[in-house]
């Protein structure tokens, strides 16, 4: 994977010691399809690729089926609905799982991201659960008016993503280990899939469909999964959600096998993941004489397991009901080789990354006469823990100031609320703390760190001591402190301009947080230079901050300090003084070239307040 260029990676994490998952590299074609004046020069390219001997990739997004049903009555979903992507490659390597770690590792290093923090922030679902509650009102009464048994009824989640899309599958794939999991990374678009589900699996005129339908969460041990896979076999909502979607695939692929071929392999298996127990049937016939790539598609995309029962009508309900391009989303991501073996999956569990870092994650289940809204609505976030509950590798930092007075330590470990006591701004920190968390999607329990705190301070002497607080994804707090030291009075620090520049837009910007590629070895090469910190500039050459400061300026009278959308951390020190009206400073901002004229150049932080400095 050493390089630079498009690349697919399709892997199979649960082959073991097996050569199942392919890097593909080198793109030798593309072709798109979204209308249907289109789909026969589609299939026809393809089709040239595969006599050509090149293996190609398929993208294709759920409205793909609108193209491929001449019936189809869908509303038009926007200039991003219909589309189908192919792309031959001239270069494809297999590999086994240990190969894919290696060829990730490789490929970060390559980027000098090996160690950078991955992950989404700011998860918002594009319902609130009262309109989720109101669409499902909707599918019961298509039910009782018989239009339908089942619709499966989705919705996106709405993100931000920071990171390389390779770290972030790095981080997604050790968390989610399926059969079908997808990177995709080309010059227009970024794809994480993490797919648990087969579509479709054709080796010569074999096919293959294994449809999963049923969805528990993981028990918190062994014995508990057994427990609950065993309720799932046994529980008639679950076996009447999976038998009906078995019936229709049994019925699609009826449409392209030979007369009497299609049954039933397995029934009601239970499979175990990382983060669900999930409930599968597999189905297999023998295909007609002369059938290719195109009848397939017609026949059985999409897939059953993402649409309802019956189909056709299912996907007009679910059109009228969803008003949205779900995308590549329940579509469809696979290969068709030279030897027209051809691979899909059910593109659920998958991440669509827009450049800007914005992304969505589709998320849904099937709804059937006896489901409840609450479980459903349930269920769907169940599904999202793979993304919401992965670790992005980094933790947030509170830096603060605790003056301790002189008592017993059993009386400070039960003075909770004398925390605004001991330590300075307490409640400017603790709230910054939980807006982060809540940004990033930490878990934040206030009583658990508030005790962590006094439980810390307990054991320090009186005195002013500078306490280092982190929380982490899931919530731990851990707390270390050092005596403060006391400058000596008269002295004035030294800084001097940072040889790495800020971008302002950076994900981690506005949030304390332990990823600090920038700002830490700097500092430290200017504390071996006897300097106290060092100033950053952004892209822009303006003023951003010390790498453990905010920066105060006084300009032809004005003390002034760099706004936010210049980089700044919204320090706890800085809102304290620009809140003050007796130091009247403002926000704006400030240029290299106006540090020379400055009439005082002030750092500040939490731990020491407001200090002059001279700049070397």
């Amino acid at each position: 994977m050493a390089g630079s260029g498009a690349f697919v990676l399709l892997e199979d994490m649960l082959a073991g010691g097996e050569a199942r998952s392919r890097l593909y590299r080198r793109p030798a074609g593309s072709t798109l399809c979204r209308k249907p004046q289109d789909l026969a020069g589609f299939f026809g390219t393809i089709e040239s690729w595969r006599r050509r001997g090149l293996p190609v990739l398929l993208l294709l997004d759920y409205e793909f089926g609108n193209l491929l049903d001449a019936a189809a009555v869908t509303p038009a979903l926007g200039a991003r609905a219909c589309v189908a992507q192919a792309l031959a490659f001239e270069s494809v390597l297999a590999g086994t799982t240990r190969d894919v770690d290696g060829w990730i590792d490789q490929e970060l290093r390559a980027r000098h991201a090996e160690a950078a923090p991955a992950g989404v922030a700011a998860v918002e679902p594009a319902l609130t659960r009262d309109q989720y509650e109101r669409r499902f009102d909707e599918v019961q009464q298509f039910i009782r008016d018989g239009h339908t048994y089942q619709i499966n009824l989705t919705f996106p989640l709405h993100f931000r993503w920071f990171g390389e899309p390779l770290a972030l599958y790095r981080q997604l794939r050790a968390r989610q280990k399926v059969s079908y999991a997808a990177l995709i990374e080309l010059a227009d678009r970024n794809i994480v899939s993490l797919s648990p589900e087969l579509f479709i699996h054709r080796r010569g005129e074999s096919i293959q469909t294994r449809p999963m339908k049923g969805t528990r969460a993981r028990g918190e041990n062994p014995e508990q999964d057994r427990s609950v896979a065993d309720e799932m076999r046994a529980d008639p909502k679950s076996r009447a959600e999976n038998l009906m979607i078995v019936d229709l695939l049994r019925n699609d692929l009826g449409r392209v096998c030979e007369v009497g071929s299609v049954r039933v392999k397995s029934l009601f298996d239970v499979e175990t993941f990382d983060t669900v127990l999930q409930m599968t049937s597999a189905v297999q016939g023998r295909l007609s004489p002369q059938v290719g790539l195109e009848r397939i598609l017609r026949a059985l995309f999409p897939c059953g397991s993402v649409t309802g029962a019956p189909k056709h009508r299912s996907r007009q309900i679910i059109a009228q009901l969803e008003q949205r391009a779900r995308g590549i989303y329940t579509g469809s991501i696979g290969t068709l080789d030279p030897d027209g073996t051809l691979s899909l999956n059910v593109a659920i569990r998958t991440l669509e990354l827009e450049p800007g870092g914005r992304g969505r994650l589709g998320i849904g289940g099937g709804v059937v006469a006896d489901s409840t809204a609450l479980d459903e609505w349930n269920e769907c976030f169940i599904k999202a823990r793979f993304l919401t509950h992965t670790d992005p590798g980094f933790e947030l930092i509170e830096t603060m100031r605790a003056d301790l007075p002189a008592v017993a330590a059993q009386q400070r470990r039960l003075e909770q609320t004398a925390l605004s006591a001991w330590v300075a701004l307490w409640e400017h920190h603790r709230r910054r703390l939980q807006q982060s968390a809540e940004h990033f999607g930490f878990h934040f329990d206030p009583d658990r760190l508030a005790a962590a705190l006094t439980g810390a301070l307990a054991a320090l002497a009186a005195g002013p001591w500078r306490v280092r607080l982190t929380l982490n994804k899931a919530g731990r707090v851990r707390v270390s402190s050092e005596p403060l030291q006391i400058p000596a009075a008269g002295t004035m620090p030294a800084v001097r301009i940072a040889r790495a520049t800020l971008r302002s837009d950076a994900w981690h910007q506005p949030h304390k947080t332990t990823y600090r590629p920038l700002y830490d070895p700097a500092l430290q090469q200017a504390l071996s230079e006897g300097l106290w910190d060092v100033l950053f500039l952004n892209e822009r050459d303006e003023l951003v901050e010390g790498a453990r400061s905010s920066v105060f300026v006084r300009l032809d009278g004005q003390l002034s300090t760099p706004p936010l959308e210049s980089g700044a951390l919204p320090g706890v020190m800085r809102s304290q003084l620009l809140a003050d009206p007796a130091v009247s400073a403002v926000e704006r901002t400030i240029l290299r070239h106006e540090l020379q004229r400055a009439q005082q150049l002030y750092l500040c932080n939490a731990v020491r307040g407001l200090f002059q400095v001279r700049l070397i």
